[in-house]
């Protein structure tokens, strides 16, 4: 019973983990899409 309880929170924090690398790389996508907006005027 303890390693399944377990298991649920280790998805959890992974899905967590990912959220945020999601969240950085389109904050960095979004940031160069502004960048080339800019130098195109």
């Amino acid at each position: 019973q303890a390693e399944k309880a377990h298991h649920p929170r280790h998805i959890i924090l992974d899905l967590h983990q990912v959220t945020i690398i999601d969240s950085m790389a389109i904050g960095r996508l979004v940031g160069t899409q502004h960048r080339l907006q800019r130098d195109a005027i």
